[in-house]
């Protein structure tokens, strides 16, 4: 069965992974002697969306998670640049401080 014809026989328009991982499986798994429509109406019966609902669920609070972790990171990094930043910024005020100090000496 392809995709179109679970969405055409289903009306439930699944994304590619979740039709390759789960339901294209189910259904070969469903044995010779259940046609694509019957396959379709206890996938229905079955609770499929809710099931496909809850994986697609998984996945948002996975990506949520991972995006958490990233941020976390960047933000550490970002936190050790702006010492990097400040500590330059210091030194680069002592510098001005001696060259007004050696320019003083030096118009003496």
């Amino acid at each position: 069965m392809t995709i179109q014809e679970f969405e055409k026989l289903t009306g439930i328009r699944p994304n590619a992974i979740y039709f390759e991982k789960v339901i294209h499986p189910e259904y070969m798994a469903a044995g010779d002697d259940v046609d694509k429509e019957t396959f379709c109406k206890r996938w229905k019966r079955n609770g499929g969306l809710y099931r496909m609902f809850l994986a697609m669920e998984d996945t948002r609070v996975k990506v949520v998670e991972e995006l958490g972790k990233r941020i976390e990171s960047q933000d550490k990094q970002i936190q050790a640049l702006q010492k990097d930043v400040n500590r330059y910024a210091s030194e680069a005020a002592e510098y001005r401080t001696k060259l007004v100090d050696i320019r003083a000496i030096l118009n003496m």
